[in-house]
């Protein structure tokens, strides 16, 4: 049996520290000469929220507000990999990506499910680090995805 990792999915949440998380994914898929995807999550709005919203606002412009939402968070990703590439240009990283998504869910599922639907070989994303109890009490989407998986996942610490 050989062993080889050649689809790496990294998840981000676009947070101060993601950088650094993206510098790992970078490093692995580079190293193991894999395809990077990379990946983030909108959670949806809860119930109370939809309701709200669709009561006083015309369903096209919710619709508009979702898609220019969308095309920001895009061009926030796109921006961050130009960054990476300007400060790394020993790595081509946008020869390394295969692929750039945003998905709408809970984002443990949606990571799990994306890793599954595209074949990944294993996980990278950032863990804030939060204590068992505080996991018990609020979830951790890097605990779940680290529990549920069926590939390998790499946590990189970004405590706050």
């Amino acid at each position: 049996m050989t062993y080889a990792i050649n689809n790496i999915l990294y998840s981000t949440d676009l947070g101060p520290r993601s950088l650094e998380v993206f510098h790992h994914a970078v490093g692995l898929a580079a190293r193991f000469q894999a395809k990077l995807e990379v990946v983030t999550v909108i959670e949806a709005a809860g119930d109370y929220a939809n309701v709200a919203l669709d009561s006083y606002v015309p369903a096209d412009i919710v619709a508009q507000i979702r898609q220019d939402g969308v095309a920001r968070i895009r061009e926030n990703i796109d921006a961050r990999i130009a960054a990476y590439q300007e400060n790394h240009p020993e790595v081509d990283v946008r020869g390394l990506i295969s692929e750039v998504k945003i998905l709408e869910g809970a984002a443990a599922d949606a990571l799990l499910n994306e890793a599954k639907a595209s074949g990944a070989d294993m996980i990278v994303l950032g863990s804030h680090g939060h204590t068992a109890l505080g996991e018990m009490l609020i979830g951790s989407v890097a605990h779940k995805v680290t529990m549920r998986a069926q590939v390998p996942v790499v946590l990189v610490p970004i405590n706050y």
